[in-house]
């Protein structure tokens, strides 16, 4: 990977190229995928998220699809873009308040679920 990686958001993605993309030093991720995701599909990105060695996190919005219903939810958008933040402000510049607010931010309204191995 790219040494200049200091952490990595993924955004309804898949295929990151498993086996090789994960090695050298951790960087943290946060992956964000609908459940209802009709273009990619949310059992592809899950599987690439289980192979993820470093820390990480998956904010799988339930209701979401590949973000037509997460565009037209405000709710749902602030959900992931306060997670997103969160999880920078930590990871790139070590936050641990901000770490901390993660959980109960992703979660807030029940829009969201969080896997939180970070």
């Amino acid at each position: 990977r790219d040494e200049r990686l200091d952490a990595g958001g993924v955004f309804a993605g898949t295929s990151l190229g498993v086996g090789t993309a994960f090695a050298g030093a951790a960087a943290p991720q946060l992956f964000v995928h609908g459940e209802l995701d009709e273009v990619v599909g949310y059992a592809a990105g899950r599987a690439v998220y289980d192979a993820v060695p470093w820390p990480k996190a998956m904010l799988s919005l339930t209701r979401g699809d590949h973000g037509r219903a997460l565009l037209s939810d405000g709710a749902a958008m602030r959900v992931v873009a306060d997670t997103t933040v969160e999880f920078l402000r930590w990871s790139l510049y070590g936050d641990q308040a901000a770490k901390k607010r993660i959980p109960a931010g992703a979660t807030r309204g029940n829009l969201a679920t969080l896997d939180n191995h970070l």
